[in-house]
């Protein structure tokens, strides 16, 4: 569940230890490292990659979480291929937030859109039951 902090370092955003810009390819190559390394160390590792999420419907490109979302794709495609290559199981977590956001206020879920509240984090347990249950 990583990710979301490397995003916004590529939009200039965030704390001083933000200040390398982690594009995708170099989230791609972060990414690889630590689960070649993982495997490496522990071959029979049960793996459970979790997508970065982010809660808005803010999809205006000109606004600050408009640009996030827009961004975001290229994020979510590295831990897929990840995924396929570690043979991990994966959890789509900002794909069930944003089922979730048809329906209920984000708000429910989180104060801002990173930082999940105890009913966000009970949603993202229920995911991960549901993954490590198949």
């Amino acid at each position: 569940k990583i990710g979301i902090n490397d995003l916004h370092s590529t939009m200039g955003e965030g704390l001083p230890w933000m200040a390398k810009k982690i594009t995708p390819e170099v989230y791609e190559q972060c990414y690889e490292n630590i689960l070649s390394r993982t495997k490496k160390q522990f071959p029979k590792c049960e793996i459970l990659l979790i997508d970065p999420f982010y809660l808005s419907i803010d999809r205006d490109p000109e606004s600050p979480r408009g640009k996030v979302l827009s961004l975001l794709p290229g994020y979510h495609a590295v831990v897929h291929r990840m995924s396929r290559k570690y043979k991990t199981r994966r959890i789509e977590t900002h794909r069930m937030f944003q089922k979730l956001l048809k329906r209920h206020d984000a708000d429910l879920f989180c104060p801002e859109p990173v930082h999940p509240n105890v009913i966000g984090h009970l949603a993202i347990a229920d995911a991960v039951y549901d993954a490590l249950s198949r």
